[in-house]
């Protein structure tokens, strides 16, 4: 299984969402991935969320 990992990190663009998430998934057992995905999902709703809200607020300041 650590094979398939590797060579699918090997096709992915480094930097990319999903070359990020399969590296943090890498680190994690099988059955830890539900939560690992979960978390990681929620991470990165709430950085666009706070991206997208700070620049709402700075636009109508302008």
């Amino acid at each position: 299984m650590p094979e398939n990992i590797d060579l699918l990190l090997e096709k992915l663009p480094q930097g990319s969402l999903a070359h990020e998430l399969v590296s943090r998934l890498k680190e994690f057992r099988r059955d830890e991935w539900l939560a690992v995905l979960e978390t990681f999902l929620k991470s990165r709703l709430e950085q666009k969320v706070k991206e997208l809200t700070h620049g709402k607020g700075k636009a109508s300041r302008d």
